[in-house]
């Protein structure tokens, strides 16, 4: 069983806010094909548009090829060789960033390809479970800079209080830490909120 056909789909929310601090607006989705009927799939948050383009594509040089021909006809159940092929076989244009965020979205859907294929989830393959149970968290982004942001990133914490999601990671953007503190001191309502906070 071998890839024989790559699709991309970009994936855009219609009222995208261009001054958000990251994005879970937008994502790619690759649907890898192999000649035994069997697809994977895969995704990565990043640009899309730009994505889609590095793993669409063609090379022109040995450190220099295209990301999905050189999956093309390949065996699908070495996913790790597969991914050192990319890597080496990018290093012109990849190494770190995109390159490696794109490749990750064939990764993945390299992995389901297999899993599906033997009948096992993805996780059996990769080792097992390693504990019975995680900590889920949501992900403040502040939208805009500086004063605006503050009150965005504080508008959801009150919400995620509110709905008791009590542990978060905040991605600061350089914004000055007594405003994170001062807005982690009081819910909405002025009552106390208890949380998990962790700091990108």
């Amino acid at each position: 069983m071998k890839p024989t056909n790559f699709e991309c789909h970009v994936l855009v929310v219609p009222d995208y806010k261009s001054a958000a601090g990251s994005s879970a607006q937008d994502d790619i989705v690759v649907i890898v094909s192999t000649d035994e009927g069997i697809a994977g799939i895969g995704e990565v948050d990043i640009n899309p548009w730009v994505a889609k383009a590095m793993i669409e594509a063609k090379g022109t040089h040995n450190i220099g090829q295209g990301l999905s021909e050189m999956l093309l006809r390949q065996d699908h159940f070495q996913p790790e060789a597969l991914w050192e092929r990319m890597y080496m076989g990018s290093l012109m244009t990849g190494r770190r960033g995109l390159g490696i965020c794109a490749m990750g979205a064939l990764d993945m859907a390299l992995w389901d390809i297999r899993g599906k294929a033997l009948g096992q989830p993805c996780w059996q393959l990769l080792g097992g479970a390693k504990k019975e149970f995680i900590t889920p968290y949501a992900s403040l982004l502040p939208v805009g800079w500086l004063g605006y942001a503050w009150k965005s990133w504080q508008r959801t914490l009150w919400l995620l209080a509110e709905r008791r999601i009590n542990c978060e990671k905040l991605i600061t953007h350089e914004l000055p830490p007594h405003w994170f503190l001062e807005a982690i001191g009081s819910s909405r309502d002025g009552s106390a909120i208890r949380i998990v906070l962790k700091i990108d």
